[in-house]
Formats: structure tokens, C-alpha cells, sequence
């Protein structure tokens, strides 16, 4: 993509003046809105392209926060893209496996080994995408069409969104609550750490109930036992009678 130079006058200290900035950019985003069709026959949006490589001066810092959140966003849009994509893959290799000639050709077993090594082919094909990192694209991606995170919940890090697919949906709806942890500023570290605390706490919690109840079970024992020698001392004809002997008995065991 071309852009055209302007012979402007900078200002003082080297730095295009802001009519300059703009005519740099409204010239770049005018060339990236062209259509450009890809083989697969999809229209590519070129304008975060020409966003992430073009350097625009500017003296306003608010100039540059605002792309950078804006390539924050389609790095984030950029994952999960990825990892539907993904998907259709595996449903695609899927299908081969049913219906395709090669592979009904051979037995089941040879059918799996035949598409783990088309889908190993196809991770090579896209630059060297590891199994674990696809995998994880997939969860988020997956995670989203399901409809158990929402795009506005997805953090900008594609291992960080992740993270929020391992949570159970109790812990999900616990980490809703919780302020930064469903939210694209969360952090990798963030929602481990919360996750840690949660199931910590739950463990914590088991070991108290646990504890509880054998104290609780000790205590009955001891009266059981005071109870017998109670019994002795009052002799045969003080023993309580059955219904209500049978009442205490059930108490304790309870």
C-alpha cells in the first residue's frame, strides 16, 4: 500500500504539524478502505493494518492512548477470530473422518492417528501455532459462542481469557463480583491468583466442616459411654424403657 508524501513545513523540533498528522492519516485509512478480497473470497478490513504499522506524531497524549486501546481491542478480536477459525478446522477434519474415502479406507484406529497428523499438518501451515496455545484459543473462542463470556468480558490476552474458561460456572458467576477479574483489563496473573483464593477458601471451609464433625462425632461417643455407666449404677430396673431408650440411641446416631 502506497501512501503519498506531503511536502508540508514541520514544526519546530522536527515534528509534523497536526494538519500534517491528519492528511498522513485520513490518506492511509482512505487507501486501507479498499476493498481487498483474499482467496477465500472474504473481505479483509485493512484499517487496523495501516493502524499498527503507521507511526503518527503527535504532541497529544490522548492521541496515542486512544490507538493503543484501539489495538488493544482488535488484539483481543484478533484471538478469538483465531480461535473460531480453529474450530471450523477440527469440524472440518471431523467430517472427513466420517465421510471422507481415505479415511473410511483404513481402520478407527488409524482414522484418529490419520487426523491428529492432519491437524499437527495444518498447526505447521499456520506458522508454528503449538497444540497447547490452539487449544487454548479454542476454549476462549468456544467459551464466547456458548455464551459463558461475552466479548466486552474477554481480557486482551488470549492466555489471560483462558484462565477465565478453567473456572467453574460458580466461580465464574464468584468472579463477576469481583472487581478487574472478568473484564480486558484482567491479567494472566489476576485471575489465577482469584481462582487460588477462591478454591483455597473452599478447601479451607471443607477442612473446618470436616473438623466439626469429628468433634461432634467424639462427643457422642463420650456419651454413649457415660451413659452405659449411668445405666449400671441405676441398676435393672431404672434402665429406660425401650421407646425411649430407643429415641436416645437414635439421637446420638444421628
Amino acid at each position: 500500500m502506497a501512501v503519498r508524501r506531503t511536502t508540508e513545513p514541520v514544526t519546530t523540533g522536527g515534528r509534523p504539524g497536526l494538519a500534517t498528522v491528519r492528511k498522513i492519516r485520513e490518506t492511509a485509512l482512505a487507501e486501507a478502505d479498499r476493498p481487498v478480497t483474499s482467496d477465500a473470497g472474504l473481505v479483509i478490513d485493512q484499517r487496523g493494518e495501516v493502524l499498527t504499522v503507521a507511526a503518527f506524531a503527535s504532541p497529544d497524549p490522548a492521541v496515542y492512548a486512544r490507538d493503543i486501546r484501539a489495538l488493544w481491542a482488535r488484539a483481543q478480536e484478533s484471538f478469538l477470530a483465531i480461535g473460531q477459525r480453529l474450530i471450523a478446522v477440527r469440524e472440518i477434519i471431523a467430517g472427513r473422518m466420517l465421510r471422507d474415502p481415505e479415511y473410511l479406507a483404513v481402520p478407527p484406529g488409524q482414522r484418529r492417528r490419520r487426523a491428529d497428523h492432519d491437524w499437527a499438518e495444518f498447526l505447521r501451515d499456520c506458522g508454528g501455532l503449538t497444540p497447547p496455545i490452539a487449544s487454548q484459543l479454542e476454549c476462549v473462542a468456544r467459551a464466547v459462542s456458548d455464551g459463558r463470556l461475552t466479548r466486552l468480558e474477554l481480557p486482551t490476552s488470549y492466555s489471560a481469557a483462558y484462565q477465565l474458561t478453567t473456572l467453574s460456572d460458580d466461580e465464574l458467576a464468584a468472579a463477576r463480583q469481583a472487581p478487574g477479574i472478568v473484564a480486558p483489563t484482567a491479567t494472566r496473573k489476576s485471575i489465577e491468583e482469584f481462582k487460588r483464593r477462591l478454591r483455597s477458601a473452599r478447601v479451607d471451609a471443607r477442612r473446618r466442616a470436616e473438623e466439626r464433625r469429628r468433634q461432634i462425632l467424639d462427643a457422642m461417643a463420650r456419651l454413649r459411654a457415660e451413659l452405659a455407666v449411668v445405666e449400671a449404677e441405676l441398676g435393672e430396673s431404672s434402665v429406660l424403657p425401650v421407646k425411649e431408650r430407643a429415641g436416645v440411641e437414635g439421637a446420638l446416631h444421628q
